[in-house]
């Protein structure tokens, strides 16, 4: 893998070295992308795959305000809610403890939407 930027599969890669960096993934539970670091200290650890992504540990957002609110909508304090889930083959499975309408359940990830594409790019 080369440094940079690169939207790819279902996942944006922000790669500041060979095996480390910052992944981002579209969470449908909270309509909004969700960052976990890879590849260094007290990171997950991901299998590579930019289809089918396995992060480990399970991914925990507490709440809190969120950088990938729509344009022009005013953020508030609690404007995220807290989503657990384990993203495991290119599915994410949320936990029980999910604060959405997608707790107890599993989806298949899919690719940002073409508006956060643009909020990350610039």
């Amino acid at each position: 893998m080369s440094t940079g930027q690169r939207f790819e599969g279902v996942v944006y890669i922000r790669q500041w070295g060979p095996d480390a960096g910052l992944l981002t993934f579209w969470c449908p539970g909270c309509e909004k992308g969700h960052t976990v670091s890879f590849g260094g200290a007290e990171t997950w650890d991901w299998n590579g795959d930019v289809d089918k992504p396995t992060l480990t540990p399970s991914v925990l957002v507490n709440a809190h305000r969120s950088s990938f609110s729509e344009p022009g909508t005013p953020r508030t304090k609690r404007d995220q809610k807290r989503c657990h889930s384990f993203v495991r083959d290119g599915k994410i499975e949320y936990l029980s403890d999910s604060e959405h309408e997608l707790a107890d359940h599993v989806v298949d990830m899919v690719a940002l939407p073409e508006r956060y594409k643009n909020f990350l790019s610039n």
